[in-house]
């Protein structure tokens, strides 16, 4: 018999076979299992629907709310940053803040600058003039509260921006929080409930104290609770605090869809129902945060499962990996499709843009934020090089290892082979399809027999950056070639 996929464990106990989903404890297992792997599964394509929601929004479909896209996207950024954050201070007893600050300005600034320089570009063309003020805001990633405070005559040409300054500013400040708490879980987790309570009461009393709705819509003060949500969720599962509850909410295939139900109820039929904005901001703005943490696990758990499968298609992993681009870019480049095709009706307006918009996002993607992300990491590669002693061999429990056996101390040259054996096309088992790392890759668990042997080690070898760590390879034996491979941790997936 093959072995299992990683993410899977024996046939018969969680369902691999496809007809049924795994039972309680083992969905909580195999959402560990997901979590760990190089490339949390369902993930990208989770932000291909949040993406798709605003553009399709913003491009003439008036009965989508794309502002569930944005909660969509606050909520996955608050649970796969606390997730990186957790497991960088788990397996180096740290979290190396000025890297992560740095990780975020080159992945997120250069598309951002671009994006600017072209929109003032367009406003100077066509002889109109440019507020320098939200310039400025949109820059310092402070035009949500710019937006939210002062009458923004020019709205057309930041006004997607805000929700930007929002994740900026979410960014600045909890990794201090993660750090302050030094690896206490379950402190953290009361914290960050506390917090979401807070936001809760503090928004309701803004909204019937009559402050300003935009306002409400565009702080982070008011914003705060759904990023929050998504840290909890990370949280719980790092700490391993709920999981009965965890394998209770994925041991059905069909419980993600009574999560994503009630989530297009409340924010597609609701919430525009109500044009005073008291549902949105007392209750939608309560229970669509949980709702889409919960679907989150589900749909980790359930991704080898129709139709959640579909989010691991690659068309949606696509348009993903790209969302922040499409994001950013979306409000230069559907006009200009309209504009081309405006002789044929808005459905073929709609589908220019599209295009427009995608292959525009791709170009940024390729030549503005990968090559910056790609110098990020060969900046960190060298700088661990120059002093290998810096980081010591450490366990899981982040204790110096001093000794290696003897199949840790093979040749560097068989150890650093890992980007085709690790994140090629692993074969046998897996098929031709790429599927995040190969068995025994880091943070994956082929099967329950290498849990303890593997998944503790991979972590503790790896560095947050996606490289093994310099001058101390962590050889580790493939199930499917038997032989030493050096593998990456999970790397940052910043989300915007």
């Amino acid at each position: 018999m093959p072995p299992p996929r990683a993410g899977q464990v024996e046939a018969g106990k969680t369902g691999i076979t496809g007809l049924e989903m795994p039972k309680q404890d083992d969905a909580s297992t195999v959402l560990l299992e997901r979590m760990r792997s190089r490339r949390i599964p369902a993930l990208d394509g989770m932000r291909a629907l949040a993406v798709s929601l605003v553009v399709l929004d913003h491009g003439g479909f008036e009965h989508i709310n794309g502002a569930t896209g944005v909660l969509l996207f606050f909520v996955l950024s608050g649970f796969l940053i606390t997730w990186l954050l957790l497991s960088e201070q788990e397996s180096t007893s740290r979290v190396a803040l000025g890297a992560f600050y740095k990780r975020r300005v080159l992945r997120l600034y250069p598309p951002l600058l671009l994006y600017v320089v072209l929109d003032l570009a367009v406003w100077a063309y066509s002889h109109r003039r440019v507020d320098s003020a939200l310039v400025v805001a949109v820059l310092g990633y402070y035009s949500n509260y710019y937006q939210g405070l002062v009458p923004v005559s020019q709205p057309a040409f930041a006004s997607h921006t805000w929700s930007l300054g929002v994740e900026e500013q979410f960014y600045v400040l909890w990794p201090l929080a993660v750090i302050a708490w030094r690896g206490n879980l379950r402190s953290l987790a009361r914290f960050t409930a506390a917090a979401i309570l807070g936001v809760w009461f503090y928004r309701a009393a803004l909204h019937l104290g009559g402050v300003n709705e935009g306002y409400i819509y565009r702080a982070f003060d008011t914003r705060l609770d759904q990023l929050l949500m998504g840290c909890l969720a990370a949280v719980v599962i790092k700490g391993s605090m709920a999981p009965v509850w965890v394998g209770r909410l994925s041991s059905r295939p069909w419980y993600p869809t009574i999560s994503f139900g009630h989530l297009l109820l409340s924010s597609m039929v609701l919430q525009p129902w109500d044009e005073s904005f008291t549902y949105r901001h007392l209750v939608a703005w309560t229970i669509e945060p949980l709702l889409v943490a919960v679907l989150l696990i589900q749909v980790i758990v359930a991704c080898d499962r129709t139709p959640w499968s579909v989010l691991e298609s690659r068309p949606l992993r696509y348009i993903g990996v790209m969302s922040y681009s499409i994001y950013l870019y979306h409000p230069l480049t559907l006009p200009v499709g309209h504009r081309l095709m405006n002789a044929y009706g808005a459905p073929a307006q709609l589908v220019a843009g599209l295009a427009a918009t995608l292959a525009f996002a791709a170009a940024s993607f390729v030549f503005v934020e990968r090559p910056f992300s790609r110098r990020f990491r060969q900046e960190s590669t060298l700088g661990r090089s120059s002093n290998p002693s810096a980081r010591p061999f450490t366990t899981d429990a982040g204790r110096p290892q001093e000794h290696r056996s003897g199949d840790q101390q093979r040749s560097q040259s068989e150890a650093h082979a890992w980007p085709d054996a690790c994140f090629g096309r692993a074969r046998g088992a897996y098929g031709s399809h790429t599927y995040g790392p190969a068995p025994g890759g880091c943070g994956s668990v082929p099967s329950m027999a290498h849990a303890n042997t593997n998944a503790s080690a991979s972590m503790s070898h790896c560095d947050n950056t996606g490289s093994p760590r310099s001058g101390q390879p962590y050889p580790m034996r493939s199930v499917l070639s038997n032989r030493l491979v050096a593998c990456p941790s999970p790397s940052a997936w910043p989300i915007s």
